[in-house]
């Protein structure tokens, strides 16, 4: 779901006294479509967003963020490194990249996030070399970790990797 405009009328946060209101991100869930969006037969406290973004239009996509979130929790269940680990981040990178290393029980995982819209490098030293490339946030990029030397993201793209031991 998307920020939604709110009329200055129908706000409801307090905070919006301050001018830090919360209310375009706190609108009710779309489950559906339909009237309602599935979430009530009534009058909502806020407006709704699109109707097109839903939980039914976004279950069976796999490109969806409901979906990517859904791996993204999956991955997590399974991996002590992601779930339990111990947290380090890199501080080589870019202003534009921020990486860190999740460790538990003998396995270690990568987390490289690109937060610029143009593609970013990160340099890997040889105590950092892909074993495994579990996910990213391009559906299309499966199983594709690239050069062992350097890891290379999409703009906007988040990676997460198995590293050798």
């Amino acid at each position: 779901m998307r920020d939604v405009a709110i009329p200055d009328a129908m706000l409801q946060d307090p905070a919006r006294f301050r001018e830090i209101g919360r209310d375009p991100q706190r609108t009710p869930m779309q489950w559906d479509g339909g009237p309602g969006c599935g979430f009530t037969s009534g009058v909502p406290w806020l407006p709704f967003g699109d109707p097109r973004i839903s939980v039914a239009a976004q279950t069976d996509d796999p490109t969806s963020m409901l979906s990517l979130y859904r791996r993204l929790i999956r991955m997590r269940a399974r991996s002590a490194a992601l779930h339990a680990g111990t947290y380090r981040p890199l501080d080589r990178t870019s202003d534009d990249l921020f990486a860190y290393l999740r460790e538990a029980d003998g396995e270690r995982a990568l987390v490289v996030l690109n937060f610029s819209s143009a593609p970013q490098s990160l340099p890997l030293t040889a105590g950092l070399r892909p074993a495994q490339f579990l996910m990213s946030t391009r559906p299309e990029r499966a199983n594709d970790a690239g050069d062992a030397s350097v890891l290379t993201l999409s703009g906007d793209e988040g990676i997460v990797v198995l590293l050798a031991p």
